[in-house]
């Protein structure tokens, strides 16, 4: 995952700050996503626990809950970068 001084430095080189939004936002998905739905796969097959008490509810609540929140922290990320330009002295040549 890129951090966010690259990502600040790729938006003053070149300029394309939706290209380094997206690419930050799909990292989280990528990262985030497949770990969480190994994790879930897994899960199903080893429950934790009583496998009596497990509903198939909980597996759906918690895609959703795991779609909120990397929805939410991407949304976020993608604000955050948009709200200010740290390089605007590097584009303008100061």
């Amino acid at each position: 995952m890129t951090r966010s001084g690259d990502n600040g430095i790729m938006m003053a080189v070149g300029g394309n700050r939706q290209g380094v939004v997206l690419l930050q936002t799909v990292e989280l998905w990528i990262i985030h996503g497949i770990g969480f739905l190994l994790s879930l796969i897994l899960s199903v097959f080893i429950p934790i626990g009583k496998s009596e008490l497990v509903s198939p509810l909980d597996y759906i609540s918690s895609l959703g809950a795991e779609a909120i929140l990397i929805g939410g922290i991407s949304a976020l990320v993608a604000y955050l970068y948009t709200l200010v330009d740290p390089y605007r002295s590097i584009r303008r040549g100061k």
